[in-house]
């Protein structure tokens, strides 16, 4: 899908598409094709946009739940190269959907963290 095709058929017409983004952030080997240090910076320009980053694996399931119940727009979420740095699941090892609020079409929150499994 083209970056047009994302804003005039999808973005645009609120349709609940949604986009799982592979290999989050800078992936090094893969090389500047499948970079992926602008994924959240395109996607988060679009004003009907939900833009998730989870910072685990667990985090991850979470928002495949949520991406899974919004059915009134696009949503996307990322998620990195390789393999996650093993944080405990829910013993149901279901995801559980995040609220996303429609009142307030102005509001707009970033927060975003990493986890890794190397201490400094």
């Amino acid at each position: 899908m083209t970056d047009m095709q994302v804003v005039h058929d999808v973005d645009l017409q609120k349709l609940p598409v949604r986009f799982a983004m592979d290999r989050a952030g800078l992936v090094g080997a893969d090389g500047p094709t499948h970079c992926g240090a602008f994924d959240i910076t395109y996607m988060a320009c679009l004003p009907n946009m939900v833009v998730m980053a989870p910072s685990d694996e667990a985090e991850l399931m979470h928002m495949v739940a949520t991406a899974a119940a919004i059915d009134d727009r696009p949503s996307c979420f990322r998620y990195p190269r390789g393999n996650g740095i093993g944080v405990p699941f829910p013993l149901d090892y279901k995801g559980t959907p995040l609220e996303v609020s429609s009142k307030n079409n102005n509001l707009k929150v970033l927060c975003i963290k990493t986890e890794t499994q190397y201490e400094f």
